[in-house]
């Protein structure tokens, strides 16, 4: 775990990862809502309402328990991927998060993509 930490606090994206994560995790709609209008970008924002990305986090979040680091699959400057295992213990497979920023400060989200990670699509 603490190889992928340092691999995450290096990059805008993987900080931003780390923040959003950390918030999903909570399970708290109130805060996910605050920290959605905050952190994510306009250009999100305009095609997605809050509440609509609060739904899917919260899909994601009663799916899995909340989540955490399995592998960082890949870490650039602005794109962050990363294979995640599901704190709910009946949860077997794996899942690949996706999330990209904006290229300049604050770094905002322009994307986060949840999906079950199967090896062989990436050549594993």
């Amino acid at each position: 775990m603490r190889e992928n930490s340092i691999t995450l606090k290096s990059t805008p994206s993987g900080r931003a990862f780390m923040q959003f994560i950390a918030m999903l995790n909570t399970g708290d709609e109130e805060r996910l809502s605050e920290f959605i209008g905050k952190r994510f970008s306009a250009e999100v924002l305009a095609d997605y309402s809050v509440d609509e990305l609060v739904t899917y986090c919260m899909t994601v979040y009663n799916e899995t328990g909340g989540m955490r680091i399995h592998k960082v699959f890949l870490s650039q400057e602005f794109t962050m991927m990363v294979v995640m295992k599901a704190i709910r213990d009946d949860v077997e497979v794996l899942f690949l998060d996706r999330l990209k920023v904006e290229t300049v400060q604050p770094h905002n989200i322009l994307e986060y993509v949840h999906q079950e990670f199967n090896a062989a699509d990436y050549g594993g």
